[in-house]
């Protein structure tokens, strides 16, 4: 069930397992905690993926074709970040918000 309730929300960094004699990802990083002070923005997906229905995108597109040129830009305006692989490096956490938008029916990717 989706919840906008702070406390409902859990995150689960995974990873594949570290080489031998080599530290893994979160250990490093702290990956884990950094996503744990995002739920504030998954929370803010949620409201955004219940209230953009695939009707209301299909609007967006059609009424305004020339800004709306592609599925990609219609996904940045729901999402606040860029969500093709391609264009993933250019804002922090792009990557952690276009996986959650996909998990709970944002945006569907290609």
């Amino acid at each position: 069930m989706l919840t906008r309730n702070l406390e409902d929300i859990e995150f689960k960094f995974t990873e594949p397992p570290p080489t031998k004699g080599i530290e893994s990802f979160d250990s490093l990083f702290a990956i884990q905690k950094i996503y744990d002070t995002q739920k504030d923005v998954v929370a803010e997906l949620i409201l955004k993926a219940v209230s953009y229905n695939d009707a209301y995108k299909e609007m967006l597109a059609n009424s305004l074709p020339k800004m709306f040129q592609d599925k990609s830009i219609v996904n940045r305006l729901l999402t606040g970040t860029y969500t093709d692989e391609k264009d993933i490096h250019k804002r922090p956490m792009s990557k952690f918000i276009s996986d959650i938008a996909c998990q709970i029916g944002l945006i569907k990717k290609d």
